[in-house]
């Protein structure tokens, strides 16, 4: 089995719907492994203004030695939540291609 690197990676499409394009919003990723007693830890934020628009870019985090160590440990009960803060009227946006790298 191929060890799990300390990056969290996604892709994320960003709409160029926005109704205040100086604050597009958001995303913060959380994770919990319930048998290494991991619960709902924060792993990161990322502002998406900067992001381009009509594309996907990717996004990435950067894991606790901790949780590394718990996932690499095999878990079969990780989840991982992902949090959007975004202006209504905005959107759609879109998410791909969430893996662990280096």
């Amino acid at each position: 089995m191929t060890p799990v690197g300390n990056k969290l990676r996604l892709d994320f499409f960003t709409s160029a719907i926005q109704p205040d394009p100086s604050w597009v919003g958001t995303v913060v990723a959380l994770i919990s492994i319930l048998s290494a007693g991991i619960h709902n830890q924060f792993v990161g934020s990322a502002g998406l203004t900067p992001l381009p628009r009509n594309v996907f870019s990717p996004i990435t985090f950067t894991l606790a030695a901790p949780t590394v160590a718990a996932l690499n440990a095999s878990p079969s009960d990780v989840s991982i939540t992902l949090e959007l803060t975004l202006n209504p009227g905005s959107g759609p946006y879109f998410l791909d291609n969430l893996r662990f790298t280096n």
